[in-house]
């Protein structure tokens, strides 16, 4: 799961994108995040977590991820 940040300075907006590592009761019920789907918005809880990886091209690259704890559902959409 995937989930994105947007914050705008002036006219300029830039977009993050975290993936969010579930664990524990949340990994073993996926068909509770049935729910969090495209432009829902979301409350993640949890320690933010920076990865490394070989890019195709054998680069090094590095991945935003949020190891989560809790995600309590909100009701709307963006």
């Amino acid at each position: 799961m995937s989930v994105a940040t947007d914050r705008g300075i002036g006219g300029a907006k830039q977009t993050v994108w975290y993936k969010v590592l579930l664990f524990g009761a949340m990994a073993q019920k996926p068909e509770a995040l049935a729910n969090y789907t495209k432009g829902r918005q979301v409350l993640v809880e949890g320690r933010p977590q920076v990865e490394a990886y070989l890019k195709k091209d054998g680069t090094p690259g590095l991945d935003n991820a949020i190891v989560a704890i809790s995600m309590p559902e909100l009701l709307g959409h963006k």
